[in-house]
């Protein structure tokens, strides 16, 4: 995968990842109908996401961890992720279907599990969502793996990029880090919120920067090619 998207990168001058996220609705057939989506709209790569809730959170106490604004308001953290979770084994089936049909597929863990199981199912690029950026358990288990990785920067400033590449470095798998991305973890994300500073910060950790985005229009794509971006991910439904 890193080489395919090097080719791109020097072919077309920027990298476009399509993020399935939950848009799926547990539904296997719509999984794949988004994912064609995908290739048909001419993206580069197609990204999903491997997890269980409790990859994420504990059910005990969660009636002390409310979501308490946007779509999910008034729903548990644990609830809402037990509602989108499927079973691993689709990210087998989706990820052989993706590949039938020509579209490089990629996935993010949430835990040392879902690393394990990813590694030795051959997949070759994970992606590392801005809340598990500092999370020791799963970047420990990357590292393990040798797997090239992006990881979103939402919630993440010098202090916990310092903290990533600093435990890169010290394992001798600084080479790991194949993309940062400027995130903002909201959904969904206006154009007001997007920190282009972010793009000079992430730049002085990482050759590669792009964005993730959450927005509902392409501005923001574009005012981040400005910032020098060339990795992009968006979130794509039908």
């Amino acid at each position: 995968f890193p080489k395919y998207a090097e080719e791109r990168l020097r072919e077309d001058g920027f990298f476009f990842i399509a993020e399935v996220s939950n848009n799926h609705l547990s539904d296997l057939e719509r999984y794949k109908k988004i994912v064609l989506a995908a290739k048909e709209s001419g993206a580069h790569a197609v990204k999903i996401q491997t997890y269980s809730a409790d990859s994420l959170c504990l059910q005990l106490g969660k009636e002390k961890h409310q979501i308490r604004t946007g779509p999910w308001s008034g729903q548990s953290y644990w609830d809402l992720y037990r509602s989108m979770e499927v079973p691993r084994s689709w990210s087998l089936e989706v990820r052989d279907f993706a590949e039938s049909i020509g579209i490089p597929i990629f996935s993010s863990p949430f835990s040392a599990i879902d690393v394990k199981f990813l590694s030795e199912n051959k997949f070759s690029m994970l992606k590392v969502a801005s809340g598990e950026l500092a999370c020791p358990e799963l970047i420990d288990a990357i590292i393990q793996s040798n797997i090239s990785f992006m990881a979103s920067t939402g919630f993440a400033d010098k202090y916990e990029l310092d903290w990533l590449t600093g435990r890169l470095a010290h394992n001798k798998k600084s080479d790991q880090l194949w993309c940062l991305f400027n995130c903002v973890s909201n959904y969904p994300s206006g154009i007001e919120e997007l920190n282009i500073s972010k793009f000079n910060l992430i730049g002085k950790y990482c050759r590669r920067i792009g964005l993730s985005d959450h927005s509902t229009d392409s501005s923001s794509v574009l005012i981040s090619l400005l910032a020098n971006a060339k990795i992009f991910e968006k979130h794509i439904t039908l």
